[in-house]
Formats: C-alpha cells, structure tokens, sequence
C-alpha cells in the first residue's frame, strides 16, 4: 500500500510497511532537476511533472518519469541520450528539485 505525501510543492509516494524497496516516485505535480554531466545544453534547471506522469525537455520532447524512482528516470534519460544525441555513455542526475 502507497502513501502519498506531499513537501514543498512535491508529491511523493512512500510505500506503507514495505523496507528496502525505494523510498520516493515522481508523481504528477512533482518538480524535478535534470544534469547531464558535461552537456550544460541538456541539463534542466526544474520541470514539473505534467497531470499525465510525463514532463516536456527541450530537444527530446514528453518523457514519462511518473511513478519511477529518480534513478528510474535517470536510466529512460540515458536510453534517450543515447538515442537521440549520439551520447555512448551519458552522466546523468535526476534529482527531485525543491
């Protein structure tokens, strides 16, 4: 069973009893940062999750970080990255912001 709790403006979902698994999801209304070691271009100071789950960069359009983990979304960035930027080994943050 998910919790949902909300500090500073951001949502997060904690699980009820359950230890070891991770702690925080990125829920809609949420605010996160994005650093892309190396690519001040690609780094994003604060997006907030969208209603849908998903939030809109510059250069690679809806990406849907709801409900992940901020390594979740660190990773699907990555796969992102790769793809759309030629990157091999992309350094990325995702951090919840606020």
């Amino acid at each position: 069973m998910w919790k949902r709790l909300t500090l500073a403006g951001v949502a997060l979902a904690l699980p009820g009893a359950s230890a070891g698994e991770d702690a925080c999801r990125l829920l809609a209304g949420g605010v996160l940062r994005t650093f892309v070691l190396d690519r001040p271009d690609l780094s994003v100071e604060a997006v907030r999750l969208q209603p849908s789950g998903t939030v809109m960069l510059p250069r690679h359009g809806s990406i849907p970080p709801g409900g992940m983990t901020p390594d979740e979304a660190r990773d699907a960035l990555q796969v992102r990255l790769r793809r759309d930027e030629g990157l091999s080994r992309p350094d990325v943050l995702v951090a919840i912001a606020e």
